[in-house]
């Protein structure tokens, strides 16, 4: 591929969240973690994810978020549990945006 194509994109942050407005899972660059999961058809597919044994994804590799890579990647399950801690916090104090009038 000609090297106009492979611009890279800057690290980002994008957090996620269920339809009680929680914060369920946060992106940063190319990785995802999941603290919880929610489908609106009900199906987990076998995945179970809490804030003690969350769910990490390389999203742009892995599209269908199959392949867990937390056990392999513990520090950044952990950078990525205290920005969505500090999230969830924010969300906390301020409120959230469904609940703005």
């Amino acid at each position: 591929m000609p090297a106009r194509y492979k611009a890279k994109v800057p690290e980002f942050e994008f957090y996620y969240s269920a339809s009680d407005n929680k914060p369920s899972a946060v992106r940063i660059g190319p990785w995802k973690m999941h603290i919880r999961i929610s489908s609106q058809t009900g199906n987990n597919y076998g995945f179970k994810a809490s804030r003690e044994t969350p769910l990490l994804f390389q999203v742009e590799q892995d599209l269908g978020e199959r392949i867990d890579r937390a056990g392999e990647q513990k520090e950044l399950v952990e950078k990525m549990r205290k920005r969505l801690e500090a999230f969830e916090a924010q969300v906390e104090k301020e409120g959230a945006l469904r609940d703005a009038q």
